[in-house]
């Protein structure tokens, strides 16, 4: 995944900005782990309605993402309890 690219929905960009630096470097770490091959983290396959989308634990936080070519778009960073409910 040389090539690859990582985008950040304005809405996830947002939050992550009002997070503390500790909880930002992880999330950071762990958004890049999303380029190696295979991926890093603990990532699953959402099913359901959000079929098509996958999630990345990382702590309390779940980063919600979906992969298009050469580009992983993440379209929200939320903790475990809300982030279901604003999919």
């Amino acid at each position: 995944m040389d090539n690859t690219k990582i985008k950040i929905h304005k809405q996830a960009e947002k939050y992550f900005n009002r997070l503390d630096s500790n909880t930002k470097e992880r999330i950071r770490e762990g958004i890049n782990g999303l380029m190696e091959i295979p991926p890093v983290g603990n990532i699953k396959d959402l099913k359901g309605e959000f079929q098509g989308l996958k999630r990345l634990q990382i702590g309390d936080f779940r980063i919600i993402y979906f992969i298009d070519g050469e580009l992983i778009k993440v379209t929200n960073i939320l903790p475990r309890g809300d982030v279901y409910k604003r999919l």
